[in-house]
């Protein structure tokens, strides 16, 4: 049983994990530099819930270690080792004196998604990224996907 919760474990830490109830979807994802567009070398990491009801996505959780001073958030669409358009800018906060880290509140990250961009989600065509001056394409992305 003790192996079985470990792997359990270590997978969710590996791959995030996905929890659908009646309306809503919540996704949990690991942003990193390898899964970039073009990958980037970096210690920099994030660990973020996606929360998806009927017609709203909110976008929740932690940011550290980045390489250079945080320029922003966004969600934006692309199929999976693609790059797209920004659709929205997510708002941080708590950024540490060096703006390496710091965190995305669900009250300042919702947003109304209209079955324009409901397609998208469907089809895991959207993805997190997070810019630096270093990075400005992306230091690290997670890409928001379904089971």
């Amino acid at each position: 049983m003790r192996y079985l919760t470990v792997f359990c474990i270590s997978l969710f830490i590996l791959l995030g994990t996905t929890l659908i109830t009646k309306g809503q979807d919540t996704l949990e994802l690991v942003a990193t530099g390898s899964k970039s567009v073009p990958s980037v070398s970096t210690n920099g990491t994030a660990m973020l819930t996606v929360i998806k009801t009927e017609d709203s996505l909110t976008v929740k959780g932690t940011f550290e270690e980045l390489e250079s001073y945080y320029t922003g958030g966004y969600i934006q669409m692309a199929e999976k080792n693609k790059t797209g358009n920004v659709l929205y800018r997510l708002s941080a906060s708590d950024l540490n004196r060096r703006h390496t880290s710091g965190r995305f509140k669900a009250g300042d990250n919702t947003f109304h998604i209209p079955e324009s961009v409901e397609q998208y989600y469907r089809k895991s065509m959207l993805y997190i990224n997070i810019a630096t001056n270093s990075n400005s394409g992306g230091e690290i992305r997670a890409q928001i996907e379904l089971p």
